[in-house]
């Protein structure tokens, strides 16, 4: 149990450091740092709504998380019901299964790549969009699937 905790505390810091970071990037574009490298017209409205959005669902995920670590941290009990649901081998069988793993570490880097993209070309940015999106449906109906058959 120790080693999950040290593993929720390495968590929680990786998560406070990547909350500064957005909590950055949205004050710099809120002051309008970006506004001279920002495309003109309804796109790059769009693109510039777009952008917050992300970066403010993000931290609030990422808010989500860290009070759920530290209350976890905090009850011995809520720490020993996240490592059962953590180490439930139907869980990870699941995970495995569905490719939540794979998932992440493509769509992370592809809405990342899909913002950059926004400031050369709409057609490259909705494109990215859409592969995210084909994506993610997919994981997620094959998770109702695996979860309903396993």
């Amino acid at each position: 149990m120790e080693k999950y905790k040290n593993r929720l505390k390495k968590n929680l810091i990786y998560m406070g450091f990547m909350l500064i970071l957005g909590g950055i990037t949205v004050i710099c574009g809120l002051l309008g740092f970006f506004e001279k490298y920002r495309p003109e017209g309804n796109f790059g409205d769009f693109l510039s709504g777009f952008q917050a959005g992300v970066f403010i669902a993000f931290m609030l995920i990422g808010v989500y998380y860290n009070v759920r670590f530290l209350i976890a941290l905090n009850n011995d009990e809520t720490l020993r019901q996240m490592y059962i649901r953590d180490t439930d081998e139907r869980n990870i069988k699941i995970s495995e299964m569905t490719g939540i793993k794979l998932q992440k570490s493509v769509c992370y880097p592809l809405l990342l790549a899909s913002v950059i993209a926004g400031y050369f070309s709409a057609e490259v940015f909705f494109t990215l969009i859409s592969v995210i999106l084909f994506i993610s449906i997919i994981t997620i109906v094959r998770k109702v699937y695996f979860n309903k058959t396993i």
